[in-house]
């Protein structure tokens, strides 16, 4: 049940086992102008969000000095996805740092950030404030509510917030009933009060974003779905934590599920363990903690062994001749999207080719779907092979397991849904063609 607790103003729920660092984390919430609820147990986290509607969440993996109440941080996280999609959560723990932990998080929550405790509750409160710094067009984020700068005036309630964060991170967010109704005032507020160049936009069942009042910032999904998508999955490399933050965020509304990585070595271990279909990467690594390997061993192994993957190079300096002709000499079939086109532009590059339609195939929601049936292939391999035919090249290399599924897609395609498209190889070279072409 909800009701009680719900006041306008912007909270934050901390789930932290140690008390004196809970009270610290506390202080920080406060200190940034938030309300800090504080839970020294998953059952008590649990009671919290049937009452309150937190923005934000710092969540401590480990529970070894709670009470024992039968109640998990697994129960919390999901409770989080399913039920608050207006709370980002920060996972705040010491065993963050591997890809097995990163992907038991993601599979609670699809949007969960995460937090090395050992980088000190200072690197925490340097990205809470990070997050809580957000700006969009005329709007600001100030002492936990949504200022206009031109006018100085504040909006009270704390959906505000929500959608200014949530924006900061590329996402939409759900509302309930209640807050769908402070979403409207806030919208009315935008236009009528403060004439601000911000307004809400609402999707389909009470899901919302902002956007800029001169026309929409266009992605390729209406509606975007919230959840992992264990198909086709996005490399991102960059080494800037807030713009890998945004990237994922654009990944992850077009209905893809990212894998980021913080340095060249971090996305050579990703690359060992998953097939992506694209990979997004920065050319500057001046921000990633020094290591041996480089950006260009990450270009050549997607290259060399991953020719299911299309690679974006997402840098400021990509439009510079020399960087061009090296990129391609890393890659082949590298594209060029130049960060000075900022997100908006990322985020048109990767819709148009996942807008990517071939015959009576399309791409729809991160799976291959035909058309006059409305049936999907699940594979990635199905979404590489279409999007493939909106790259340089349509024709990409596979190895054997992905050989495999391709022929399995080769017969879905001949006869479970008799389309007018095919899979042709040779060897392990694949492309698709239309049927008598």
């Amino acid at each position: 049940m909800r009701g009680a607790g719900r006041g306008a103003h912007a909270e934050v729920l901390v789930l932290e086992d140690e008390p004196d660092q809970l009270r610290r984390l506390g202080e920080s919430v406060a200190g940034a102008g938030l309300v800090p609820l504080l839970a020294e147990h998953p059952r008590k986290a649990l009671a919290m969000l049937d009452y309150h509607r937190p923005v934000l969440a710092i969540v401590d993996l480990d529970m070894s000095k709670a009470e024992r109440t039968g109640r998990t941080v697994e129960e919390v996280l999901e409770r989080l996805y399913e039920a608050h999609g207006v709370c980002i959560p920060i996972v705040y723990s010491v065993n963050v740092g591997t890809v097995e932990r990163r992907d038991w998080i993601a599979g609670l929550h699809a949007y969960a950030l995460v937090q090395d405790k050992r980088d000190g509750e200072g690197a925490l409160s340097r990205r809470m404030r990070r997050l809580l710094l957000a700006r969009y067009g005329d709007l600001v984020i100030d002492g936990g509510l949504v200022r206009h700068v031109p006018s100085g005036r504040a909006f009270a309630h704390r959906v505000g917030v929500s959608l200014l964060l949530a924006k900061r991170a590329s996402l939409e967010v759900a509302l309930d009933e209640s807050e769908a109704r402070a979403a409207r005032r806030f919208q009315r507020w935008l236009r009528d009060d403060v004439s601000s160049t911000v307004r809400v936009r609402p999707y389909r069942n009470r899901h919302y974003e902002l956007e800029l009042a001169d026309g929409p910032e266009r992605s390729a999904v209406a509606n975007p779905r919230r959840g992992s998508n264990h198909g086709a999955e996005v490399l991102v490399l960059e080494d800037d934590p807030d713009e890998r933050l945004q990237v994922e965020g654009v990944v992850s509304r077009l209905q893809l599920t990212p894998l980021a990585a913080a340095h060249p070595g971090e996305a050579l271990e990703r690359l060992d363990r998953h097939r992506p279909v694209m990979a997004i990467v920065d050319l500057n690594m001046a921000l990633a903690p020094a290591n041996d390997r480089t950006v260009g061993e990450v270009l050549a192994r997607l290259y060399e062994r991953h020719g299911g993957c299309i690679p974006i190079v997402y840098s400021a300096n990509a439009r510079d001749v020399a960087t061009q002709d090296w990129i391609a000499s890393q890659h082949a079939y590298a594209l060029i999207q130049d960060k000075r086109d900022g997100e908006t532009g990322l985020r048109e590059r990767i819709g148009r080719l996942l807008r990517a339609r071939f015959g009576d195939l399309h791409v729809s929601g991160g799976r291959v779907r035909h058309g006059p049936t409305g049936k999907d292939f699940p594979h990635r391999v199905a979404v590489a092979l279409l999007v493939a035919t909106r790259a340089e090249s349509a024709e990409i290399v596979l190895d054997d397991s992905e050989g495999r599924a391709a022929r399995r897609f080769e017969r879905w395609l001949r006869d479970d849904v008799r389309s007018e498209v095919r899979v042709r190889h040779d060897r392990n070279h694949y492309q698709l063609i239309v049927d008598g072409a």
